[in-house]
Protein backbone atom coordinates (compact mmCIF):
# COMPACT_ATOMS: atom_id res chain seq x y z
CA UNK A 1 0.00 0.00 0.00
CA UNK A 2 3.11 2.51 0.56
CA UNK A 3 4.55 1.94 -2.45
CA UNK A 4 1.78 2.46 -4.39
CA UNK A 5 0.92 5.39 -2.35
CA UNK A 6 4.47 6.49 -3.06
CA UNK A 7 4.15 6.00 -7.20
CA UNK A 8 0.45 8.02 -6.97
CA UNK A 9 2.69 10.91 -5.23
CA UNK A 10 5.41 10.80 -7.67
CA UNK A 11 2.88 11.01 -10.92
CA UNK A 12 1.44 13.98 -9.38
CA UNK A 13 4.98 15.44 -8.45
CA UNK A 14 6.21 14.94 -12.24
CA UNK A 15 2.25 16.25 -12.97
CA UNK A 16 2.76 19.23 -11.67
CA UNK A 17 6.98 20.36 -12.88
CA UNK A 18 5.85 19.79 -16.50
CA UNK A 19 2.09 21.54 -16.41
CA UNK A 20 3.28 22.68 -19.70
CA UNK A 21 2.54 18.93 -21.43
CA UNK A 22 -1.12 18.69 -19.70
CA UNK A 23 -3.42 19.66 -22.46
CA UNK A 24 -1.57 20.03 -25.25
CA UNK A 25 -2.46 18.59 -28.54
CA UNK A 26 -0.75 19.17 -32.17
CA UNK A 27 -2.15 20.30 -34.85
CA UNK A 28 0.07 18.08 -37.05
CA UNK A 29 2.46 21.12 -38.10
CA UNK A 30 4.28 21.49 -34.91
CA UNK A 31 1.94 24.22 -33.66
CA UNK A 32 0.95 23.50 -29.90
CA UNK A 33 -3.07 23.77 -29.61
CA UNK A 34 -4.25 25.29 -26.20
CA UNK A 35 -7.42 23.42 -24.98
CA UNK A 36 -8.02 25.72 -22.11
CA UNK A 37 -7.64 29.15 -23.38
CA UNK A 38 -8.03 31.78 -20.73
CA UNK A 39 -11.90 32.75 -20.07
CA UNK A 40 -11.91 36.69 -20.78
CA UNK A 41 -13.64 38.18 -17.92
CA UNK A 42 -15.60 41.53 -18.42
CA UNK A 43 -17.86 43.15 -16.18
CA UNK A 44 -19.10 45.49 -18.73
CA UNK A 45 -19.98 44.17 -22.01
CA UNK A 46 -19.71 46.45 -24.78
CA UNK A 47 -22.65 48.57 -25.83
CA UNK A 48 -24.77 47.94 -29.03
CA UNK A 49 -27.30 49.82 -30.50
CA UNK A 50 -28.41 52.24 -33.68
CA UNK A 51 -25.85 55.14 -34.41
CA UNK A 52 -26.95 58.85 -33.96
CA UNK A 53 -28.92 60.04 -36.53
CA UNK A 54 -30.44 56.43 -37.68
CA UNK A 55 -34.49 56.57 -37.65
CA UNK A 56 -35.86 53.37 -35.78
CA UNK A 57 -39.47 52.04 -36.20
CA UNK A 58 -40.31 50.75 -32.39
CA UNK A 59 -41.44 47.18 -32.19
CA UNK A 60 -45.01 48.12 -32.18
CA UNK A 61 -45.62 49.95 -35.24
CA UNK A 62 -46.78 53.13 -33.43
CA UNK A 63 -43.68 55.06 -33.57
CA UNK A 64 -40.86 55.98 -35.29
CA UNK A 65 -38.09 57.59 -33.47
CA UNK A 66 -34.41 59.26 -33.86
CA UNK A 67 -32.12 59.81 -31.46
CA UNK A 68 -30.15 62.89 -33.28
CA UNK A 69 -27.14 64.02 -30.96
CA UNK A 70 -25.80 63.76 -27.13
CA UNK A 71 -24.12 67.06 -25.57
CA UNK A 72 -22.56 66.58 -22.35
CA UNK A 73 -21.85 69.28 -20.77
CA UNK A 74 -24.68 70.63 -22.11
CA UNK A 75 -26.31 74.26 -20.61
CA UNK A 76 -22.60 75.52 -19.61
CA UNK A 77 -24.59 79.09 -18.24
CA UNK A 78 -27.67 76.90 -16.62
CA UNK A 79 -27.78 76.95 -12.53
CA UNK A 80 -24.96 74.43 -11.62
CA UNK A 81 -26.14 70.97 -10.58
CA UNK A 82 -25.28 69.10 -7.49
CA UNK A 83 -21.29 68.73 -6.62
CA UNK A 84 -20.12 65.81 -8.83
CA UNK A 85 -22.74 66.06 -11.92
CA UNK A 86 -23.16 67.77 -15.26
CA UNK A 87 -26.06 68.92 -17.22
CA UNK A 88 -26.48 66.74 -20.52
CA UNK A 89 -28.82 66.82 -23.38
CA UNK A 90 -29.98 64.53 -26.15
CA UNK A 91 -31.80 65.97 -29.30
CA UNK A 92 -34.63 63.25 -30.10
CA UNK A 93 -37.58 63.22 -32.33
CA UNK A 94 -40.44 61.12 -32.36
CA UNK A 95 -42.95 60.30 -35.11
CA UNK A 96 -46.41 58.63 -35.30
CA UNK A 97 -46.67 57.03 -39.06
CA UNK A 98 -48.35 57.96 -41.94
CA UNK A 99 -51.49 55.43 -41.65
CA UNK A 100 -51.61 54.99 -37.53
CA UNK A 101 -55.20 54.93 -36.84
CA UNK A 102 -54.47 55.65 -32.88
CA UNK A 103 -53.01 58.96 -31.40
CA UNK A 104 -49.43 58.09 -29.98
CA UNK A 105 -48.77 59.67 -26.59
CA UNK A 106 -45.51 60.47 -26.49
CA UNK A 107 -43.20 62.36 -23.90
CA UNK A 108 -39.57 62.75 -21.98
CA UNK A 109 -40.40 60.13 -19.89
CA UNK A 110 -39.99 57.32 -22.38
CA UNK A 111 -35.74 58.85 -23.23
CA UNK A 112 -33.15 57.46 -20.82
CA UNK A 113 -29.01 57.36 -20.24
CA UNK A 114 -27.62 53.98 -20.12
CA UNK A 115 -24.16 52.77 -19.18
CA UNK A 116 -23.13 49.19 -19.64
CA UNK A 117 -23.27 48.54 -15.63
CA UNK A 118 -27.43 48.75 -15.91
CA UNK A 119 -26.77 52.55 -14.64
CA UNK A 120 -29.36 54.37 -16.00
CA UNK A 121 -30.36 57.87 -15.88
CA UNK A 122 -34.45 59.18 -16.05
CA UNK A 123 -34.63 62.91 -17.77
CA UNK A 124 -34.70 66.00 -15.70
CA UNK A 125 -37.86 67.71 -14.57
CA UNK A 126 -36.41 71.19 -13.90
CA UNK A 127 -36.04 73.91 -16.52
CA UNK A 128 -34.00 76.21 -17.11
CA UNK A 129 -34.20 79.14 -19.59
CA UNK A 130 -29.78 77.72 -20.66
CA UNK A 131 -30.85 74.20 -21.10
CA UNK A 132 -31.26 73.41 -25.10
CA UNK A 133 -34.36 74.60 -26.90
CA UNK A 134 -37.12 73.29 -28.09
CA UNK A 135 -37.72 71.02 -25.01
CA UNK A 136 -39.11 67.83 -25.85
CA UNK A 137 -42.79 67.09 -24.03
CA UNK A 138 -41.75 66.59 -20.26
CA UNK A 139 -45.69 66.17 -20.09
CA UNK A 140 -47.48 63.59 -21.80
CA UNK A 141 -48.27 65.08 -25.83
CA UNK A 142 -50.96 63.52 -28.30
CA UNK A 143 -49.52 62.89 -31.96
CA UNK A 144 -51.64 62.16 -34.87
CA UNK A 145 -50.48 60.08 -37.98
CA UNK A 146 -48.04 61.76 -39.75
CA UNK A 147 -47.06 64.67 -36.79
CA UNK A 148 -43.71 64.32 -35.07
CA UNK A 149 -41.88 66.14 -32.02
CA UNK A 150 -38.75 66.92 -32.02
CA UNK A 151 -37.05 68.73 -29.41
CA UNK A 152 -34.08 68.65 -26.28
CA UNK A 153 -34.12 66.31 -23.04
CA UNK A 154 -32.27 67.06 -20.21
CA UNK A 155 -30.37 64.85 -17.42
CA UNK A 156 -28.50 65.28 -14.62
CA UNK A 157 -25.63 62.61 -15.08
CA UNK A 158 -22.18 62.14 -13.30
CA UNK A 159 -19.02 64.28 -14.31
CA UNK A 160 -17.17 61.40 -13.98
CA UNK A 161 -18.62 58.87 -16.22
CA UNK A 162 -20.45 58.82 -19.82
CA UNK A 163 -23.14 57.03 -20.69
CA UNK A 164 -23.15 54.50 -23.32
CA UNK A 165 -26.56 54.54 -24.71
CA UNK A 166 -29.87 56.51 -25.52
CA UNK A 167 -32.48 54.71 -24.67
CA UNK A 168 -36.19 54.97 -26.25
CA UNK A 169 -38.91 52.34 -24.11
CA UNK A 170 -41.82 53.03 -26.28
CA UNK A 171 -45.28 51.68 -24.39
CA UNK A 172 -45.76 48.37 -25.27
CA UNK A 173 -42.47 47.79 -27.51
CA UNK A 174 -38.85 46.95 -27.04
CA UNK A 175 -36.53 49.91 -25.88
CA UNK A 176 -34.35 51.31 -28.79
CA UNK A 177 -30.47 52.25 -28.27
CA UNK A 178 -28.49 54.50 -29.66
CA UNK A 179 -24.97 54.37 -29.06
CA UNK A 180 -23.34 58.23 -27.93
CA UNK A 181 -20.60 56.47 -25.62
Amino acid sequence: MRARLGLVRAAVLLLAALPGLAGCASTGVGAPVDNNPPIAVTTNPPASGHRLGDTVASGSGFVVATGFAYNQPAAPGASPPPAGNAWAAADVQACAPKGTIFPVSISDAAWSLRATDGFAVSPWRGDDPAFPQPRYPQTPTSLQAGQCVRGWVVFEVPTNGRPQLLRYSPQGAEPIDWLIG
